[in-house]
């Protein structure tokens, strides 16, 4: 159904006010410094339109295919419609649509006096797909302005906990609108987001801290971003919370001391996360898992090992990020790092082909999926060295005990091939390229020994 009339929507409401009685519900509200009380009235819910710049949903639809087409036209019926099917798919939204069913609306929503819902959009949109026809509003004066509108929602979503109504990208944009576009400190943005639990020296230093980290994260997001020209969406980094945030506090602790080893090992990370680690493999990565693990990991690759050298020898990614207080930009250099491999990566995103860089005048062009395939299992196999090297701990020690873990392996390789040699479904072609490389990395270890392999 197409949305009414703005002319009929303000008819509506300022009807349904006249005829309120003097004893007619009022709720308060945060307004202008203080709280007021306003008047709730009944509504159709053809009557009111769904905010695209509600903050809840600015991440979803910043990643959106049609966001130019809810920017041109936010409150056209097929813009509309986009915002509903984000907010189905908002977290809790099926919980909250049950329980409007079972017990019915009792905290009504907020509405100007043309009918744009400041607060309840999802409510609404719920109370719709359960086949109800009205909504609960309160009604705001009729001189509010857009800036009113937005400071109220923002006040109204800093009385809760972000993690029950935001996504963490919604998240990280609500703390930077905070402080870029309303001037809140980052110390009165910590005690509106309960970050700070109290005044204390202590608190203030770690709620100031959290939002820090916030506006840093999200500038590095950015970037990766600006890397991909654009093609990266915004929520792609949503469920990597953990993994931003321990990447952020390690660059931060490194970087005054080692701005170089620093820089590797967040570049080293994002890589990572870009080809789909998860955080407990991500924390085997340190500033030199590239050149220790990564690398070796991938020369044996059989897509990518005869192209190592030219998709690893690169400058350290853009050092400089915009917003923070950092080092300079480090000069072009020869070393090997994650660099070029972040950029091929981003650069490629949503792209069925990516063309490799050989070093040469050669152009190779392979399908993205085999190359961050290729990637993912180096990674894979680097991360579980990396942690075997840990586990040894001693490292005169250690040559023994991988030997030994790999004597017990390799007797379980031989076991299980035993017993599924005879099924057709077996890929005896991908047991006999990791049986090379094993004969490969045996024939070094006797080169290195003096013995015969």
């Amino acid at each position: 159904m197409p949305p009414i009339s703005e002319e009929a929507r303000k008819a509506r409401i300022e009807e349904a006010l006249r005829a309120l009685p003097g004893d007619a519900e009022r709720i308060p509200i945060p307004w202008q410094d203080t709280d007021r009380t306003f008047q709730v009235i009944k509504v159709s819910l053809d009557t009111v339109l769904l905010n695209p710049r509600s903050h809840r949903i600015r991440s979803q639809l910043e990643s959106h295919p049609q966001r130019t087409l809810v920017a041109d036209s936010p409150f056209s019926e097929a813009a509309q419609e986009i915002v509903v099917e984000i907010l189905r798919n908002t977290e809790g939204y099926e919980r909250l649509k049950t329980n409007l069913a079972e017990e019915g609306q009792r905290e009504a929503g907020v509405v100007t006096r043309a009918g744009l819902l400041v607060n309840g959009n999802t409510r609404a949109a719920a109370l719709r797909d359960n086949g109800q026809n009205y909504l609960r509003v309160a009604v705001l004066p009729a001189d509010a302005t857009q800036v009113e509108y937005d400071e109220l929602e923002l006040r109204l979503q800093m009385k809760r906990d972000l993690k029950q109504d935001y996504t963490y990208t919604n998240e990280l944009l609500f703390v930077d609108e905070l402080n870029m576009h309303y001037d809140r400190s980052h110390e009165q943005i910590a005690l509106e987001l309960r970050w700070a639990a109290s005044k204390t020296p202590k608190e203030l230093a770690r709620g100031k801290e959290r939002v820090c980290q916030s506006v840093r994260i999200l500038n590095l997001i950015r970037q990766i971003q600006e890397l991909s020209g654009g093609k990266l969406p915004l929520t792609d980094f949503d469920e990597k919370r953990q993994a931003l945030n321990e990447i952020d506090t390690e660059y931060q602790q490194r970087r005054e001391v080692d701005p170089e080893g620093a820089a590797r090992l967040r570049d080293t990370r994002m890589l990572g996360i870009l080809v789909g680690l998860g955080y407990r493999e991500l924390r085997q990565i340190d500033e030199h898992f590239m050149e220790n693990y990564f690398i070796p990991a991938l020369a044996e690759d059989i897509v990518l090992g005869n192209y190592v050298e030219a998709i690893t020898t690169d400058q350290s990614f853009n050092e400089e990020i915009p917003g923070l207080d950092v080092l300079p930009r480090q000069e072009p250099d020869s070393e090997r790092g994650p660099a070029s491999l972040l950029r091929l990566v981003a650069t490629s995103s949503n792209e069925e082909q990516v063309e490799i860089p050989t070093g040469t005048t050669e152009h190779v062009v392979l399908q993205r999926g085999e190359v961050i395939g290729a990637i993912r299992r180096a990674m894979d196999d680097a991360v579980e060295t990396a942690r075997l090297d840990r586990r040894a701990g001693n490292q005169l020690r250690a040559p023994i005990a991988h030997m030994e873990t790999a004597e017990r392996e390799l007797r379980l390789a031989l076991e299980t091939y035993r017993a599924a040699k005879s099924d057709p479904a077996f890929d005896r072609k991908d047991l006999d390229r990791h049986f090379t490389k094993v004969k490969r990395s045996v024939e070094a270890i006797a080169d290195e020994l003096g013995t015969i392999a």
